[in-house]
């Protein structure tokens, strides 16, 4: 019918995988879905930041933007020639952490790298690269771990930094993500069953152990009691 179709394998969308569920179409709007038959092949990092793609939850096809590509700084590993893509809506409610704001340890770490992941089309899961990203470790004040020190992950939650609303009460970790380089905080909402909502950033709060960074209805920043 003359639309485009594009395939995931490894780094790049080709023409040389044979599961329909690994399969992305573009439409004349710049979106991509998983589905139908293949034409040609285009690298992946071709597409802009800023883009829509669709991928499947427990069969459930959801929104992802496309928030940056390629490493954002040193403080960083594994990001070389990758593409970081974050889901338009809140998945679910749920604690940071039942007692405090060490990331790496936390419930939503486990998490988004376990529960949350598996929920992810098999096809896609595969090709997640493993990362390290900088956070801070414990109760370690502003100190940031990062490069090879960073915390080993596939999936994560986004620091104030990355998302460019950082604030002096909190650790610096890591680089503002393109998407978010305007500051724009319309680009910081999330919506859970339609309507904007408080979400979790990784980033603690350095004077507590039982607070960390969210991000408000209103798209800027806020903290909370971690449970």
């Amino acid at each position: 019918d003359g639309t485009d179709y594009y395939v995931l394998s490894q780094n790049t969308i080709s023409s040389d995988a044979t599961s329909a569920a690994s399969v992305y179409y573009c439409t004349t709007a710049g979106t991509y879905y998983t589905g139908g038959a293949l034409s040609f092949s285009i690298p992946i990092d071709s597409l802009a930041v800023g883009t829509t793609i669709h991928i499947k939850e427990n069969g459930t096809y959801q929104d992802f933007l496309i928030i940056h590509k390629g490493s954002p700084s040193t403080a960083y590993q594994g990001f070389d020639n990758s593409v970081v893509v974050l889901r338009t809506d809140i998945h679910s409610e749920g604690v940071y952490d039942s007692s405090n704001n060490d990331y790496g340890v936390s419930e939503l770490n486990t998490w988004c790298n376990e529960d949350y992941l598996n929920t992810i089309d098999s096809a896609v899961r595969t090709k997640i690269k493993d990362v390290k990203i900088p956070y801070r470790e414990g109760d370690s004040g502003s100190k940031v771990e990062s490069g090879s020190n960073g915390l080993s992950c596939k999936a994560f939650t986004l620091s104030a930094q990355e998302v460019n609303s950082y604030i002096n009460v909190f650790p610096k970790e890591g680089a503002i993500f393109s998407y978010f380089l305007d500051g724009n905080n319309n680009k910081r909402i999330a919506q859970f069953e339609n309507t904007n909502a408080r979400y979790w950033l990784r980033t603690p709060l350095l004077e507590r152990t039982d607070f960390s960074l969210t991000v408000n209805p209103q798209g800027s920043a806020n903290y909370s009691t971690t449970y």
